[in-house]
């Protein structure tokens, strides 16, 4: 079908980049940590941002709606809700959204140079905002609420990367009222209950095992019985936050004085006073509804109470969350009737990815073309070959082109899977690299297509069958 097709090979007109098909928030955080570390390579920020793909219109569509209700500058902030299946680029999306808001001086540049179509709105991400990643697919279920691990969260950024200490979940809370009040009248005492414990001091206890600390506390004052009213409400540590933060929740701080009392209590809670600290809270929730649907009615019920009640702090004050689900929170468990109206009143919904971009991907991550004018040759004449052994046109050269080197019906069947079993599990992406690395693409005939067993054969472990051309 092409000129001497045993001399031409599929690696002849493509090539195969070692592309992480699934972002995750992980990759992300590695890049963060070199960006506060003074990092000068921005492979890692090009490699994710530079590749982020907005010309779908469902994927474009999110993206703007949400960057824009980040760069507004009214006191007040927004709740997204993003749903697709596995490998539809949700991950991917807030992991531009983590660096874009979190390091606008070193990410705005490298997304500008792909996506120059932005400039205008990059002008409103000035000041970094407190970004908070969370991967819940990282977290057990049975032993962690939602609350906690977002408030610990919170906890963990101020004082990692920004050198800031406030206490938001109820164990840090009462530590630092053990610090303050405890520890000053009967250290001697807490030092003995330390010791015969753990047998540790109560100050290496306090900094390297927190909740092993906080469970001697209160062993300790109940046995001696110290009053200490150490529990809070869900507002009072927000309002501590805000305070931290230098806000507040009654939209003052667009003031020349509320400007003032901002910048002055940023600097009482050690931000350097140069960068001024943060700008607004950015909580984003990646696979929220595996994380959900793992948890019984009652834990279910108390995470969607905590995911709503968070929901509407944005209302009141510059925080945004932004969470992502496989599919639409009423199906992730029984959600109390309320609770999941209220949820729904609450988030601005209606965010849906699709593999829309599927053939994009392939054509640019997986397996770009080496040169254009030649490979679009290539493919007219291989289409012309099919047409010539089966009597009729099967395909033309520019179908053909856009999912080489597969059969077009092979990225349908993956794409159904992609949206159907392999929903939870793997991306559709990461089964066709995983196809090119076992099957050995580039070494196959230029003019044998990729079959959907080929691509299945790999996930079960067998080797896949290649020689079945397009006619067949």
């Amino acid at each position: 079908m092409l000129d001497e097709p045993e001399a031409v090979r599929v690696g002849d007109l493509i090539s195969l980049s070692p592309v992480t098909p699934v972002v995750s928030l992980a990759d992300v955080e590695s890049i963060r940590r070199g960006l506060v570390a003074g990092d000068d390579s921005l492979s890692g920020l090009r490699g994710l941002l530079g590749h982020y793909c907005v010309d779908d219109a469902d994927t474009r569509g999110a993206f703007e709606v949400m960057v824009s209700g980040l760069a507004r500058e009214a006191e007040l902030g927004d709740a997204f809700h993003v749903q697709g299946v596995y490998g539809t680029g949700k991950s991917h999306l807030l992991a531009a959204l983590t660096l874009l808001c979190g390091h606008p001086e070193q990410a705005w540049p490298v997304f500008l140079e792909t996506h120059p179509e932005y400039a205008e709105v990059a002008r409103g991400f000035g000041r970094p905002r407190l970004v908070v990643a969370i991967a819940l697919d990282e977290y057990p279920t049975r032993t962690h609420t939602l609350e906690y691990v977002v408030l610990s969260r919170i906890e963990q950024e101020l004082s990692q990367r920004h050198g800031v200490r406030v206490a938001l979940t109820e164990e840090s809370y009462l530590l630092e009222l053990v610090d303050r009040y405890v520890a000053p009248q009967v250290g001697e005492g807490l030092e003995e209950a330390a010791r015969g414990a753990t047998g540790q001091n109560w100050g290496e206890l306090r900094a390297g095992e927190p909740e092993r600390a906080a469970a001697v506390a209160l062993d300790f004052m109940a046995e001696t019985g110290f009053p200490l009213d150490w529990r809070r409400s869900r507002a009072a540590a927000w309002r501590a936050l805000d305070a931290t933060m230098g806000g507040t929740e009654n939209g003052t701080n667009g003031t020349r004085n509320g400007t003032v009392r901002t910048r002055s209590a940023r600097k009482e809670r050690g931000f350097p006073e140069t960068a001024g600290g943060p700008e607004g809270v950015v909580v984003l929730l990646d696979e929220l509804g595996l994380f959900l649907s793992a948890k019984d009615r009652a834990g279910l019920n108390a995470d969607a109470s905590f995911l709503q009640w968070l929901a509407q702090r944005t209302a009141t004050s510059r925080c945004w969350v932004i969470c992502a689900t496989q599919r639409g929170l009423e199906e992730v468990g029984d959600i109390d009737r309320r609770t999941l109206r209220q949820l729904r009143d609450r988030f601005r919904s209606g965010f849906t990815l699709d593999l829309a971009e599927f053939e994009w991907v392939v054509r640019h991550k997986v397996a770009p073309r080496r040169e254009a004018a030649e490979f679009a040759e290539a493919m007219e004449r291989l289409a012309a070959g099919y047409a010539k052994e089966a009597g009729e046109e099967l395909v033309s050269g520019a179908e053909l082109a856009r999912t080489y080197p597969m059969n077009p019906l092979c990225l349908q069947a993956v794409r159904r899977a992609a949206e159907a079993c392999l929903s939870r599990t793997r991306s559709a992406v990461k089964l066709l690299a995983e196809a090119a690395q076992e099957g050995r693409w580039l070494e196959m005939p230029a003019d044998r297509l990729i079959m959907p067993d080929a691509a299945f054969d790999c996930d079960r472990c067998t080797h896949a069958v290649w020689s079945r051309p397009l006619a067949s």
